[in-house]
Parts: structure tokens; C-alpha cells; sequence
């Protein structure tokens, strides 16, 4: 990890953010002198500064990467300077580094997303000691942003993208006894968790952990595949999947074997 000298770091600290994202194509409704941000309608930037209401929370520009992207801070001091630090410091080992939440892009308006913990570690180990799922796997989908762990509850939150690689749907399964399952506010069924291959043939699960036991089980060239959850028995992805993708032609049910199934 790259290390950056106080100049730099303060330097990043001091970026116009409304000018930093604008340039990224966000758009901000002008209010006085500062600028609301319509992704998060809550969100307030005047200069370097921003505050979110809805949390009673708020910052510098590098704690909004942080906050919003997903970055570490070496990371964010990176993105907002465009420029390499002057050293690496020692690496983390690859199961302290599959611990870390990885950068999930910014949800569109409407999808809540749970805030993410700092460490993804209660849930990878739900999903490899309880769930019996591929390591290198579930350490894939970590790595993407496609998993990470809620701060509130601990609980698992598998991400549904758009093509433009938008979050626009999430799972949530409870890591503890309880085992709560729900799906976060705003989430569009047609949306749902899972991954888009190369090949003609798509997969279909009701849920994100039926998805990934499969891949466990049949790991052969995987990513050659296409899959998706249906977050129950909602048609909307399956749809959604073979009708933006024309290279699917092949579609398998590995649904419940139950009579809603």
C-alpha cells in the first residue's frame, strides 16, 4: 500500500468536490453557496466540505471517498489527487487483504444501501465456515464489491448491478442465529445478484447463496457462464438477463425443489 506525504494528504483533503465530481458526471442542484447532490439528495458539498443530514454525519473530500465509495484512505488520497505516494508500505497477507470491503460504486437514487462495516470478516466467515462456499470465490465476489458486510447488523449484502456496473438491488442474509433475510429499500427485482459471462448459457437460483453453492459445486470455467438470483421467485432478472444480453440463448432452473419451485 502506498504511502503519501503530509503535503499530499493535505492537498487531496483540500479538493473542490463539486468541481472533483462534476467532472466524474454527477450533478448537484445550486443552493446559495453550497451545492445539493442529487444521487443523495441528503448530501451537501460547499468546496472541500460536505455533510450528510439523513446521518447527521460529514467531512473533508477524503472522508466523502471513503464514505461513498468504499475506499480506503490511501485509496481516496489517490483518486483525488491522480498521483502515485512515495513509498509501499508492508502488504497485508491475502486473508487480512480478503478481509477489507472493496470500492462499490455509488448506488442510483432510491436504492438504500446498508452502510458498509470496515472489515468483511464475520460475513466471509459465515459464507466459508457455515455456507461451505468456495474461498477464492466468495474472496472474488468480496474483492468486486459484490459482497461486503453490513455495519448495523453484520449481515451479508450481495449487490445487484446494472450494466453500467450501478448498484441497483441488494440481498441481505443475517450471519447470526437469526438468520434475517431482506432485501434493501429501493431494490428493483429485475436487478438481481449475480454475474454476466461470455457464453450462451444462463443459470437461475433463487437466491445469492443457491448461486454461489452452485458455482462451488461446478467450478469448470465458470466465469464462462452467466447467473442469476431471482431474490425469490420474480421473473424480472431472468428477463431482464436474456433480453439485454442476446448471447444467451441457453436458460437452466436450478430452483427448489419444492412446489413453488
Amino acid at each position: 500500500m502506498e504511502e503519501y506525504t503530509r503535503e499530499q494528504i493535505q492537498r487531496a483533503d483540500d479538493t473542490d468536490l463539486y468541481v472533483f465530481l462534476s467532472g466524474r458526471g454527477e450533478q448537484f442542484k445550486r443552493c446559495g453557496k453550497e451545492y445539493r447532490w442529487l444521487r443523495h439528495d441528503s448530501v451537501m458539498i460547499n468546496k472541500n466540505e460536505w455533510y450528510r443530514f439523513s446521518q447527521n454525519k460529514g467531512g473533508h473530500a477524503i472522508d466523502f471517498m471513503k464514505e461513498f465509495y468504499g475506499l480506503s484512505f490511501a485509496e481516496a488520497v489517490k483518486e483525488l489527487l491522480g498521483e502515485e505516494g512515495v513509498g509501499e508500505t508492508n502488504r497485508r497477507t491475502a486473508k487480512e487483504d480478503a478481509g477489507r470491503q472493496r470500492v462499490c460504486p455509488i448506488p442510483l437514487p432510491g436504492l438504500e444501501l446498508p452502510e458498509r462495516n470496515e472489515s468483511c470478516e464475520i460475513a466471509r466467515k459465515y459464507l466459508i465456515e457455515q455456507r461451505k462456499l468456495s474461498e477464492h470465490l466468495v474472496d472474488q465476489m468480496i474483492e468486486k464489491g459484490d459482497i461486503y458486510e453490513s455495519k448495523a447488523y453484520h449481515n451479508v449484502v450481495f449487490v445487484g448491478r446494472d450494466k453500467e456496473q450501478n448498484p441497483r438491488y441488494a440481498a441481505m442474509r443475517g450471519t447470526d442465529e437469526n438468520r434475517y433475510r431482506g432485501e434493501a429499500k429501493g431494490s428493483e427485482k429485475a436487478y438481481g445478484f449475480g454475474h454476466v459471462g461470455t457464453d450462451e448459457k444462463l443459470f437461475v437460483f433463487e437466491s445469492p447463496i443457491d448461486l454461489l453453492s452452485y458455482i462451488t459445486a461446478v467450478p469448470e470455467e465458470w466465469e464462462k457462464h452467466s447467473y442469476i438470483s431471482l431474490g425469490g421467485l420474480s421473473e424480472k432478472a431472468m428477463k431482464r438477463m436474456y433480453t439485454e444480453y442476446p448471447h444467451i440463448h441457453s436458460i437452466y432452473l436450478c430452483l427448489d425443489n419444492d412446489e413453488p419451485g
